[in-house]
């Protein structure tokens, strides 16, 4: 990544419709900007930044996945061992969606616009609220039920998966920080 440009990361003045524009205080005096047009990267400078608009977005589809991994889960334990295999990768796949649902609605309660820190407590706190959504989850199914222990834990560990393939997805095409190479 070059450090030499403006606005390195997420940089606000080249979003289209930006409030940021070359008459701001912060674009001045940037070479290439006068009044009226937004500031590019000089030439040979190659500026990379991951931009995120849709981060809620893709908490939810993670859950959305989660549960499309938890019902293709329970089909396959049906057909393979039967209806209790079944409840128990449906509850499995179930306990690990609920805890992200938790963590999504915890997280991303609040709109856009408001600070790093504040988004760092949310997503903090959401992380704890996930925990304890699973752990208390886990708790009650093996207490209360009669559960096939293998094809829950087998569906709750699959679900983990929606989370790499939804993040392998989102990194495609972008730059490694240290080298600032296009990663394939």
């Amino acid at each position: 990544m070059d450090s030499r440009g403006f606005a390195l990361y997420n940089p606000p003045a080249f979003w289209p419709g930006s409030a940021w524009g070359a008459t701001s205080s912060f674009c001045e005096g940037v070479a290439g900007t006068e009044a009226g047009q937004r500031s590019r990267p000089a030439t040979g400078q190659k500026v990379t930044g991951t931009i995120q608009p849709n981060a809620r977005r893709l908490a939810f589809s993670c859950v959305l996945g989660q549960a499309a991994v938890s019902v293709a889960a329970g089909l396959i334990a049906w057909s393979a061992a039967g209806w209790q295999a079944a409840l128990s990768a449906l509850l499995g796949g179930g306990i690990s969606t609920a805890g992200s649902l938790a963590m999504a609605l915890v997280a991303f309660r609040r709109g856009t616009g408001v600070s790093a820190l504040q988004m760092l407590t949310a997503l903090l706190v959401g992380e704890a609220a996930k925990f304890l959504v699973i752990v208390v989850l886990f708790v009650v199914v093996l207490m209360l039920m009669k559960v096939s222990p293998v094809p829950m834990f087998i569906t709750y560990v699959a679900t983990f998966f929606v989370y790499w393939a939804a993040f392998a997805g989102q990194r495609g095409g972008r730059a490694s920080a240290p080298s600032g190479r296009e990663m394939p």
